[in-house]
């Protein structure tokens, strides 16, 4: 492989997780934060359906059933790390933890905690938001970050270099002083 085929690779790759920085913060730890991810990505709905990802139905709430072992395969974490990582978030209440039988085994499942999890996030939010000067919320809800009043066409902390990528996956760097 060479460089135009590594950016070629990079760019059309789909091995990726979405991996929201405060999530770490809400776990305190970075393991946690990111197995948190992963578990908040299975409660959301579909993108092509709009339904839940979910199908185990237990105690009137749905339920990832995974063991283990099976985290490696989605976000590269040991059975060791996991079994911290769980921890950390069951003691947080940000998840709930059970063991009931999934195809026959019994099953460590897991259910995203949301009262509590919003809960947090809004916290979380709120004092990100101070220390990094965002509005903590726009009528939608949605963290919005407050664009201070500049000139036409100036932007704060912009290099003067136009960088791209052209159709043969060459970076292509020029200076447009």
């Amino acid at each position: 492989m060479d460089y135009r085929d590594f950016i070629m690779w990079e760019m059309a790759s789909r091995d990726t997780i979405d991996f929201k920085k405060v999530y770490v913060d809400m776990a305190d730890d970075l393991i946690a934060g990111l197995l948190l991810s992963q578990i908040v990505y299975w409660h959301l709905p579909s993108k092509e359906t709009g339904r839940t990802k979910l199908r185990v139905e237990k105690e009137g709430h749905y339920w990832i059933a995974k063991d283990r072992t099976e985290w490696h395969k989605e976000i590269r974490i040991s059975p060791k790390q996991y079994d911290r990582a769980i921890k950390i978030l069951v003691n947080r209440d940000l998840v709930e933890i059970k063991k009931f039988k999934f195809n026959g085994m019994p099953t460590i499942h897991i259910r995203l905690k949301f009262e509590v999890f919003l809960a947090i996030l809004e916290h979380f939010l709120e004092q990100n938001a101070e220390k990094n000067g965002f509005e903590p919320y726009s009528p939608m809800g949605i963290p919005q970050r407050s664009i201070p009043e500049l000139p036409k066409g100036e932007f704060p902390n912009s290099p003067k270099v136009n960088s791209r990528i052209d159709l043969s996956g060459i970076l292509l760097t020029e200076n447009t002083d």
